[in-house]
């Protein structure tokens, strides 16, 4: 296994519904429904978005930004929040190749190491992971799926960068080819 992969930045946070029993494959990755108050009518979102630090993603010339949350205090309140609502909800740190934003990891808490999805930092979080192995296995892809942990992510970044670059080879007509597909390595808040 090469182990010579880029330094990847803390950028933030996320809160995503956790969708294993719709599957019923044990996905633990980046996608599903992000900031899940926002779809439920019946519950008013007490906690808005711009408490939660939330650098939207732009794009500016070369620079691209993940939509993740800064601000741990928020996040950690609004996963308790969907918690008390009986939410099925993971608290996900998001580390990528992209320098901004940053943060540190909050001290004293404990994360537990889910693997390496291939997605979008923004938007939907479209995980070509979920969509393009899970959901709808596309044939050229087929051999991935061996690769995959028990979270249904890549346990390496050289594995997933390999994928990420089988994948763009595809061609719009086979693909997602909307956005900006990056190598993301997850960590699931435990405590």
């Amino acid at each position: 296994m090469n182990t010579n992969f880029p330094s990847l930045t803390v950028n933030g946070f996320i809160v995503v519904e956790d969708d294993q029993g719709v599957l019923d494959v044990k996905y633990r990755g980046i996608y599903g429904i992000v900031w899940p108050l926002k779809s439920l009518p019946s519950v008013e979102d007490p906690l808005l978005e711009e408490s939660l630090g939330i650098d939207h993603y732009l794009k500016s010339g070369e620079t691209i930004y993940a939509e993740v949350t800064t601000n741990w205090e928020a996040t950690l309140k609004y996963w308790e929040y969907c918690r008390s609502k009986m939410l099925l909800v993971r608290l996900l740190r998001i580390e990528t190749i992209l320098p901004m934003p940053f943060v540190s990891v909050p001290p004293k808490t404990q994360w537990e190491f889910l693997g390496y999805d291939v997605s979008c930092v923004s938007g939907d979080f479209y995980s070509a992971i979920h969509q393009d192995l899970l959901v709808r296995t596309l044939g050229d892809l087929q051999k991935w799926k061996n690769s995959l942990n028990k979270n249904k992510l890549f346990d390496d970044f050289q594995t997933a960068s390999d994928f990420l670059l089988k994948r763009a080879l595809l061609g719009a007509d086979k693909i997602e080819t909307i956005g900006d597909f990056f190598v993301v390595r997850l960590f699931n808040y435990v405590s």
